[in-house]
């Protein structure tokens, strides 16, 4: 019986695996286009919040960077997802308990 939870954890962890990825290839093609390495980066980070559309539980994620040579977080682009796109448990009960979480990123 339990070989069934086998596909289930593949299928997850994929899903987790596609839904960061995403997010870091973003950080990425930002600072490729503008002809930046990532050892130029101080930090990344991604701010989620829990936001309503028309009655559909949204998330708001604002990406930013820290670079080395400027303090301010530029910020690199807003992405909407319906809170059922996000499969990591970890980001939906941090979302569930606060409206706002901030991860940092890894490149």
């Amino acid at each position: 019986m339990w070989w069934i939870f086998i596909p289930i954890v593949i299928i997850g962890g994929t899903a987790i695996t596609y839904f960061w990825d995403d997010i870091v290839n973003k950080f990425i093609s930002w600072l490729n286009s503008r002809g930046l390495k990532v050892s130029s980066v101080r930090r990344a980070i991604a701010i989620f919040d829990k936001i309503n559309v028309s009655m559909q539980r949204m998330v708001r994620i604002t990406l930013k960077l820290e670079l080395k040579n400027n303090y301010r977080p530029q910020t690199v682009e807003t992405l909407y997802y319906s809170i059922d796109e996000i499969d990591d448990p970890d980001v939906i009960n941090e979302l569930m308990r606060r409206n706002t979480v901030t991860y940092t990123v890894k490149l």
